[in-house]
């Protein structure tokens, strides 16, 4: 069972605090990795000074749409 796989299975119950990589929260949102990069709504969180994951609290707000500014709205979308 691959990592991906596994946090997928245990996203319902993974704790708000959890930090999760961009690919778990492509695969929970639809999103592109690309877009969740550049998605204001996303605030990256470093766990070092080159690596980075996003809060499982924020990316819950976004699936229940409690955010406001959409994806690409940077590029005139």
């Amino acid at each position: 069972m691959t990592e991906l796989t596994d946090l997928l299975k245990r996203w319902p119950s993974l704790p708000n605090e959890a930090i999760v990589h961009s690919k778990v929260v492509a695969a929970v949102t639809g999103l592109s990795e690309r877009t969740i990069r550049y998605d204001p709504r996303l605030k990256r969180v470093y766990l070092t000074p080159n690596r980075y994951g996003f809060r499982v609290s924020n990316v819950k707000e976004i699936l229940a749409g409690e955010t406001t500014n959409s994806p690409g709205c940077q590029f005139g979308g």
